[in-house]
C-alpha cells in the first residue's frame, strides 16, 4: 500500500509542492523507483549473510516507516522553509527506498518458510491470498492516496500509508513467537 500510494502522488508533490519541473520530477520518481528495486539486492544480501529474514524485515520495515513519517512531516507547510526545501523529501525517499526494496526479497520467502513439504496445498492457497492482498492494496492505494491528497494535504496522503505500514510492522512483531525461523 505504502510504496504504490506514494508513487501515485510523488510527481505531483515534487512539481507542485517543491517546484521541480515536469522533467526533473519525472526523473526523480524514476530514480526513486530504480533505487527501491535496486535495494532488493541489499535486502537479500543482508538477510542471507547477516540478519536472517525476520530481523531484516523488521529493521528495514522500521526504516521504511521512518521514511514515511519524515516525508509526511516535511510535507507540512513551512517545516523545511518557505518555499519548501527538497532535503526532507530526498532523505525520506532514500529511507523509503532502502526499506521497501530491502524487504521485497524477504517477505515472500519468509512466508514460504512457514510451511513444510506436507503443506503444499496450504502453501499454494496462502500465496494466492498473499499476492491478491498485495495487488488489491496496490490498486486501493493508487486510487485512495490522490483522493486523500486532494481532500486534505500531501502530508495526510503520506501519513496514511506510513501509519498503515507501522501497524503492519506491529502485527508482524506480535506474531514472532509463532514463526518458523529458517
Amino acid at each position: 500500500f505504502s510504496f504504490y500510494g506514494l508513487k501515485a502522488i510523488l510527481a505531483l508533490y515534487l512539481k507542485n509542492h517543491l517546484g521541480f519541473s515536469n522533467d526533473h520530477a519525472t526523473a526523480l520518481v524514476h530514480t526513486f523507483v530504480m533505487v527501491a528495486y535496486g535495494m532488493t539486492l541489499f535486502g537479500g544480501w543482508l538477510s542471507d549473510s547477516h540478519l536472517g529474514k525476520y530481523k531484516t524485515i523488521l529493521y528495514l520495515s522500521l526504516i521504511y516507516c521512518g521514511g514515511g513519517v519524515l516525508l509526511s512531516f516535511t510535507a507540512l507547510p513551512g517545516i523545511t522553509g518557505d518555499p519548501p526545501h527538497w532535503w526532507g523529501c530526498a532523505i525520506s525517499l532514500l529511507l523509503i527506498a532502502i526499506g521497501t526494496g530491502g524487504i521485497k526479497p524477504c517477505v515472500s520467502s519468509f512466508l514460504g518458510d512457514q510451511f513444510d513439504a506436507s503443506q503444499q496445498t496450504a502453501l499454494t492457497t496462502v500465496f494466492l491470498y498473499f499476492y491478491m492482498g498485495i495487488n488489491t492494496g496496490s490498486v486501493m492505494s493508487t486510487l485512495l492516496t490522490p483522493v486523500i491528497r486532494s481532500s486534505f494535504s500531501y502530508s495526510a496522503a503520506f501519513a496514511m500509508p506510513a501509519v498503515l505500514l507501522f501497524v503492519s510492522t506491529i502485527v508482524f512483531v506480535v506474531g514472532r513467537r509463532r514463526y518458523r525461523m529458517v
